[in-house]
C-alpha cells in the first residue's frame, strides 16, 4: 500500500480560493503557524524541506520517508524527465 500526501508551499497564493472535499478541508496556513499544526512527521520533514531549500528555487522535489536508527529520515531528488529535464 502506498501512502500517498501532498504539502503545496508556495507564496503569494493566500487570496486563492480553496474548496472542500470529501477528503477534507484544505486551508492555507502561515509560515509562523505551521510548527503548532497536528501533522505527520512526513508532512513535518516537506515543511522543513521546502523552509530550508525548496522557497529559494522552482524545483518540484520528491521525497521519500524511512525509519534511521528509530528516526524519521526523509531523502530528496528534483523531478526530472529521463532525459534529465526539471520538471
Amino acid at each position: 500500500m502506498i501512502n500517498r500526501r501532498c504539502c503545496f508551499c508556495k507564496s503569494g497564493l493566500a487570496d486563492s480560493t480553496l474548496i472542500e472535499s470529501e477528503e477534507g478541508r484544505l486551508l492555507w496556513v502561515d509560515r509562523s503557524a505551521i510548527a503548532d499544526q497536528h501533522v505527520t512527521a512526513s508532512t513535518q520533514e516537506v515543511m522543513r524541506h521546502y523552509l530550508e531549500t525548496g522557497i529559494h528555487n522552482n524545483h518540484v522535489y520528491v521525497g521519500s520517508l524511512h525509519s534511521f536508527h528509530g528516526e524519521p529520515a526523509m531523502g530528496w531528488n528534483v523531478l526530472e524527465d529521463w532525459e534529465g529535464n526539471n520538471l
